[in-house]
């Protein structure tokens, strides 16, 4: 898969087994593709939905005819509303969710992955709606400080 743009995400899923059979039909039509995120879901499967699930990827001339195949109709992470929703507001979405999902388990690691979603949301142009830009607040917020207060505890702990 050598190209100038990068893989295209084409399709998501939430379990590993359906995001196999969707790759093995797109290379049994002659179309390259690659899974990524599967092996974090398939150690952590029940923080599928927060870290986008398994996305499967083709080069971006294949992106139409797999969509196709597929039978998905729009590519993904594109916006709804193209006046209002940005792919940043998308992301900002996600790692607003891996925040609330970070106070269940593994509160400093996904705090970070929401914080590092942020910062791809931003380069992705950032957020265009108010509630977009309200969400992006309340992850900086808690997160920051999730994130501030488990390595102040960890130090404590550590050099006590």
């Amino acid at each position: 898969m050598t190209d100038a743009q990068g893989p295209v995400v084409v399709a998501s899923f939430v379990g590993i087994g359906e995001a196999e059979v969707a790759r093995g039909m797109l290379e049994s039509s002659g179309i390259e593709a690659l899974l990524g995120n599967q092996h974090l879901v398939s150690m952590f499967w029940h923080y599928s939905q927060a870290t986008g699930g398994i996305r499967l990827m083709v080069a971006s001339e294949d992106a139409e005819r797999a969509r196709q195949l597929l039978g998905v109709h729009e590519p993904l992470l594109e916006p709804v509303d193209e006046d209002t929703r940005s792919p940043g507001d998308v992301m900002i979405e996600r790692a607003w969710k891996s925040t609330i999902i970070g106070f269940i388990g593994m509160p400093p690691a996904l705090h970070l992955w929401a914080l590092w979603l942020l910062r791809g949301a931003y380069a992705a142009g950032g957020p265009r709606t108010d509630r977009g830009r309200k969400l992006a607040a309340r992850t900086v917020l808690v997160s920051g400080c999730m994130v501030a207060l488990s390595a102040a505890i960890y130090l404590r702990v550590v050099l006590k």
